[in-house]
């Protein structure tokens, strides 16, 4: 869409500025030409009187002055294809600047909805196996039934946070704040994320979590862990372990989560963090190839890396690596 946009705001940088190059090559030719036929009949004028009395025949003058208009004709048409090319090539990069802004604004909004999407699939999720497994107990209690409705609660309060910020930087009000933040605390709110699926799959997530303080989106952060901690679960056999460390390695925090699952092929790791990409072994599976570009857009902001090491029917491991500075 944008390459054709381009293409066509070009065409009409190009008819502007070859307008502009003919209207002004036209009216320089009449003026040219009129002083050519003028100086040549004024320098006839003196040479005929100088020798003769006569008026030499104004053939020779047209002559000439047909001579002189052909010359500008031929030095005109080359300015207008030299006007030609160049309105072309720098219609083409004032083209790409012009609407730059323009396609980005378009990106940010297709990520936003995007992003937005995936986002909110995890608390819905959430909702719906807690209701789930309410309705599987035969033996239900008040204390069953409150503690239910308090994580429903939980969640549709994080679901409120999230549209709200969300509706914040739509409108362009708010960047992702770097803060202080701890280790301990994005861990637990993410796990606290992803407990019910983790539960619903029987699944145990074990932590060993040394208490490191960095400045970091905070927002960002919890979404980061959410989102590997989600696929890992996804991706796992029911009642197998996942591991989630956080340690500190040469001035950056390091995480790594590692799980039981059925691995990525060889092949197919250099793509998994390409955005709608989706391996063999996830395509049984709901979604849309989003979570993992996400995780690595994040990872970005934060001016660190990610890996994954991974062997089929072994498990895979997500290694972050943030700067502490």
């Amino acid at each position: 869409m944008f390459k054709s946009a381009v293409l066509k705001l070009t065409l009409w940088y190009v008819i502007l500025a070859l307008s502009l190059s003919l209207a002004f090559s036209s009216a320089l030719y009449l003026f040219a030409n009129n002083e050519i036929k003028e100086g040549l009949k004024h320098q006839y004028s003196e040479l005929t009187k100088s020798e003769t009395d006569q008026v030499k025949s104004p053939s020779i003058i047209d002559e000439e002055v047909q001579i002189s208009s052909g010359h500008l004709v031929l030095d005109f048409l080359y300015l207008n294809v030299a006007v030609l090319v160049l309105s072309s090539l720098i219609g083409y990069f004032l083209a790409k600047r012009t609407l730059k802004p323009i396609k980005e604004a378009h990106i940010a909004q297709v990520r936003f909805s995007e992003e937005a999407s995936h986002e909110l699939k995890t608390p819905l999720t959430s909702l719906k196996i807690a209701t789930e497994l309410a309705l599987m107990k035969t033996k239900g209690n008040s204390n069953e039934t409150t503690s239910t409705l308090k994580d429903n609660l939980k969640d549709i309060n994080t679901l409120e946070n999230l549209i709200n910020y969300l509706l914040l930087v739509a409108r362009g009000e708010k960047e992702d704040q770097f803060e202080e933040i701890s280790s301990v605390d994005i861990t637990s709110q993410a796990i606290e994320n992803v407990s019910l699926l983790a539960e619903s799959k029987k699944i145990k997530i074990e932590t060993k979590i040394s208490k490191i303080d960095f400045k970091a989106s905070k927002f960002k952060m919890i979404q980061l862990l959410s989102i590997l901690l989600d696929n890992a679960i996804k991706y796992s056999p029911s009642k197998t372990k996942i591991l989630l460390n956080v340690t500190k390695y040469n001035d950056q925090i390091v995480i790594k989560i590692k799980d039981q699952g059925f691995g990525i092929d060889k092949n197919e790791i250099a793509h998994i963090f390409d955005r709608y990409y989706r391996s063999k072994n996830s395509k049984a599976k709901s979604g849309f190839g989003l979570g993992l570009s996400m995780a690595k857009e994040i990872v970005k902001k934060h001016k660190g890396t990610i890996e994954v090491e991974s062997k089929l029917n072994k498990g895979t491991s997500f290694i972050i690596r943030i700067p502490l500075n």
